[in-house]
């Protein structure tokens, strides 16, 4: 069949190895991702491409080095500016790719993205991050961090909103504020939220004041970390009031609230190993844990 392909390509083997050397520039957990998904080499994939075969179901919007997270157009992809794209599966930046579908946001190795204003703000609360609204987005951190400065006005670092989809993977996220719901990350109206070799530290809020779920979303935390997070009335870690809240060799500790859920607080838990270590609370040490009606 490869033969047969190879024919058809005729002259259209620059146009593969175009694609070629764009797949290979891809970060090695993409390039996997995509021969995981269609099941074939790079190479495959690329004269797949060439001749048309595969549609463009997803983007990957690679974040610059040393770029702070700000809106500016000066040729150099920020976070700020791929969300963005991402969302409006269009290139409303030209510094980055065009979001199309299903997309990845790939930060710098152990970089460190710093917020330093709000970017938006609704009856839910200030973000320093645009609401995810897509379907789907995925931000692959390695090992990187995304914090709020210390002299920025308080706001939260994510808000997924509506049947938005956020999976971030091995990422710090600190020093979220918000006055509402979830000061690290927040979730509302259907949202889905999934947090995999990450770090939520150091965030606050009035509820959920590392990750806050809520009507009718789901969160899924993988081989994640909830420390030192505090909220005013309920999780200190993590506030839960959607479908489903679910930790898997996670770890919540060291978090704080005045009220009920020093670590946690949820309608609805799934842990599946998960260490849930003493918040500190005068009325619920770990967590909060109310069965649905």
């Amino acid at each position: 069949m490869w033969n047969r392909l190879n024919d058809r390509a005729g002259d259209r083997g620059g146009a593969r190895g175009i694609y070629y050397e764009r797949l290979a520039r891809l970060p090695r957990r993409a390039r996997r991702a995509l021969q995981r998904k269609w099941r074939r080499p790079l190479a495959a994939i690329a004269l797949l491409l060439a001749l048309g075969q595969i549609p463009a179901l997803a983007a990957t919007l690679p974040v610059a080095p040393g770029v702070a997270p700000d809106i500016v157009l000066d040729g150099a992809c920020s976070l700020i500016e791929a969300i963005e794209n991402a969302n409006a599966d269009a290139q409303m930046h030209a510094d980055c790719p065009a979001g199309n579908g299903a997309d990845t946001v790939v930060l710098p190795a152990s970089s460190t993205q710093t917020l330093t204003q709000i970017h938006n703000e609704d009856d839910l609360g200030a973000n320093g991050l645009p609401v995810i609204t897509s379907s789907r987005i995925t931000i692959e951190g390695n090992d990187s961090t995304i914090m709020r400065a210390g002299a920025a006005p308080e706001f939260r670092i994510f808000a997924v909103n509506g049947t938005a989809n956020l999976t971030l993977n091995e990422t710090t996220v600190s020093g979220g504020k918000s006055a509402n719901n979830g000061g690290g990350i927040f979730g509302v109206n259907g949202a889905e939220i999934t947090v995999t070799n990450s770090i939520v530290s150091g965030n606050s809020a009035a509820f959920g004041g590392g990750l806050d779920n809520d009507y009718r979303g789901t969160m899924t935390l993988t081989n994640s970390t909830v420390s030192g997070n505090s909220a005013r009335f309920s999780g200190g870690g993590v506030g839960n009031l959607g479908t489903l809240l679910t930790l898997t060799n996670s770890t919540v500790s060291g978090n704080s609230v005045p009220f009920a859920g020093g670590g946690l607080s949820a309608l609805v838990l799934r842990p599946s190993p998960t260490a849930l270590s003493p918040g500190i609370s005068p009325t619920r040490a770990a967590a909060w844990i109310t069965p649905p009606a």
